[in-house]
């Protein structure tokens, strides 16, 4: 990827790509619903599957992780643990937070991290 004048998003440039100028718990504002998961293929509520202000489709399921710079962290998920761990509603939503991080978030995940999600970013001169 280097070798393409490509790099990871860095732990901050992650967060402000998520939340768009948001000042909210979520990008999308402070409230989740209270009856099911992000993941839950039968709910009304959608809010979470639109692009951001910035046009990305970013943290949309828990279980899917972001990969950043920061070789410890992931971003926008936390594998589904939330969901399977049955912690409730609100964490499930929880890792969809802008501002929420898995710290040591690769040592649980598979080492092959080749099935998960990676923003590559062009650095601009």
């Amino acid at each position: 990827m280097a070798t393409e004048g490509l790099r990871l998003l860095t732990f901050d440039e992650w967060e402000y790509a998520c939340c768009a100028g948001s000042t909210t718990l979520f990008r999308w504002g402070d409230f989740n619903p209270s009856d099911c998961y992000p993941n839950h293929k039968g709910a009304d509520w959608k809010l979470h599957l639109q692009p951001n202000l910035f046009g990305l489709h970013i943290a949309q399921n828990p279980y899917d992780c972001e990969i950043i710079s920061d070789k410890h962290t992931v971003r926008g998920g936390d594998g589904g643990v939330s969901i399977c761990g049955g912690m409730g509603a609100f964490l499930g939503w929880l890792p969809l937070a802008t501002a929420y991080w898995e710290p040591d978030g690769l040592d649980w995940l598979d080492e092959d991290i080749s099935g998960h999600l990676m923003r590559r970013v062009i650095p601009l001169p």
